[in-house]
């Protein structure tokens, strides 16, 4: 065994786990604010006006140049390419607007999952009459009158 994994095996004392508490803190510290940089980079990008030779992509679709900014641009792309069956496109639009299409098939197991439900309700409210118009007779045996 090496010295570099003779010096892992060495037990944490309460200092060694504080002073390694602290190096991740610090350490998510350093990625929190990379990360809200690389946003705040993102956001200013996304609100850039339109470059003129990407303006016929919005002009197509009827927007303004006023409207225009880079993230109407990218939505549009994104909008263009679902029409054209690009799935990934369509999830992409339906995550951002968080709307949900039910199909065909999901509403038939809606359906089904109804009718079973009800079903089972209505045996269970069956098993309850039956078993209240059952009676046992002074000889100890069950006499079922029928329904």
């Amino acid at each position: 065994m090496n010295e570099k994994s003779k010096k892992n095996l060495v037990p944490f004392t309460k200092d060694t786990a504080k002073e390694a508490g602290s190096k991740g803190g610090k350490a998510s510290v350093k990625t929190r604010r990379k990360k809200k940089k690389m946003k705040q980079a993102m956001d200013l990008l996304l609100s850039l006006p339109v470059l003129e030779k990407n303006m016929s992509k919005l002009n197509e679709l009827g927007l303004s140049n006023e409207d225009a900014d880079n993230q109407m641009l990218m939505l549009t792309v994104a909008f263009q390419k679902a029409v054209s069956g690009d799935v990934k496109a369509m999830h992409f639009i339906k995550e951002i607007t968080g709307s949900t299409a039910t199909t065909e098939l999901e509403r038939q197991k809606l359906k089904l999952e109804r009718e079973k439900l009800a079903l089972a309700r209505e045996r269970l409210e069956f098993k309850k009459t039956k078993s209240s118009n059952d009676q046992i007779n002074d000889d100890g045996v069950e006499v079922i009158n029928d329904v």
